[in-house]
């Protein structure tokens, strides 16, 4: 039964933006130190020692996005928020240089961040995505959806970004939506699921 890790639409909720995390570099950061009024923001949970799904979706990110004129850290900024309260900040430097390499621009890891939190935190900002997932403590692992999210510069949700394959002119526009301050439903709705069973 995955009823329990489907995707529900928030579109414009507030993001819980006072909520404590730690970031790579081992600081503590709040949610709203990643929103800046001026630009969106393409989050990403997961869990960096996932064995399946989570890696999929990260590269899709990393791949969608080669394909956008636009440069994290000037026109927008990722973040990818692990689900899993047992990882640390190594974890997040880890994944953040993964991504850099694989990204490819000169710009490297500027705008792209990974941060870690406590099991609350966690799923106080799972809950405003309407991000289900599960631990399983017989597996060791988190049953989740493939999905993305963008947020507006102020910290609201924008848009909703299925599968583990984004098409740069939807990331770009999705982006330029976002960075308006506008919300907007997405179509297809086909959900993968991060998890195996025995």
């Amino acid at each position: 039964d995955l009823s329990y890790v489907l995707v529900t639409l928030h579109l414009t909720a507030l993001l819980p933006l006072y909520g404590q995390l730690r970031d790579s570099s081992g600081r503590n950061v709040r949610l709203a130190d990643y929103f800046d009024g001026r630009r969106p923001v393409l989050i990403n949970l997961a869990y960096y020692r996932c064995p399946m799904l989570c890696n999929l979706v990260s590269n899709a990110v990393v791949h969608g996005l080669r394909g956008v004129a636009w440069t994290p850290g000037e026109q927008y900024t990722v973040l990818t928020v692990s689900i899993d309260p047992r990882e640390t900040p190594q974890d997040a430097a880890n994944r953040r240089a993964r991504a850099a390499e694989q990204f490819g621009r000169a710009s490297g890891a500027n705008g792209w961040s990974c941060a870690v939190g406590d099991e609350a935190q966690g799923r106080r900002l799972a809950d405003a995505l309407g991000f289900g997932y599960r631990y399983d403590r017989r597996q060791d692992q988190f049953a989740h959806p493939a999905v993305g999210f963008l947020a507006t510069p102020t910290g609201k949700v924008a848009r909703y970004l299925y599968g583990i394959s984004y098409n740069p002119s939807d990331l770009r526009r999705g982006l330029l939506e976002a960075s308006e301050g506008r919300s907007s439903s997405t179509v297809e709705r086909g959900l993968l699921f991060c998890y195996h069973f025995d």
